[in-house]
């Protein structure tokens, strides 16, 4: 949920009073299925001919196991939240705007 925030980041810049800071977010389950193909594709067992040895379900359960069977290992960020880059740690917005990949055209 998000919260009315007394000021977002371009308010706080008395330089640059024109910005704005906005940020475009993801389907929940559009960033998941990407993720683990993405995983799939760069897996250690592709180049053996061998199958990925990570279900869907059990990366769903347990995203940080993916790092193990890729090469180089998968950043955590790719599993992270989004509202952990554009909230502050009251859950207030620090952006102006959050827009929709799906909405965006």
């Amino acid at each position: 949920r998000l919260e009315p925030c007394p000021q977002a980041l371009s308010s706080l810049s008395p330089h640059r009073p024109s910005y704005k800071v906005f940020t475009f977010v993801r389907n929940p389950y559009s960033r998941w299925l990407s993720t683990y193909t993405m995983g799939v594709s760069q897996s250690k067992f592709q180049k053996q001919s061998r199958s990925f040895p990570l279900t869907m379900e059990e990366f769903l359960n347990n995203p940080a196991d993916m790092a193990q069977y890729t090469q180089p290992p998968m950043s955590s960020m790719y599993w992270v939240p989004q509202t952990h880059f554009f909230l502050d740690q009251r859950g207030c917005p620090v952006v102006d705007y959050i827009g929709h990949l799906e909405t965006f055209d």
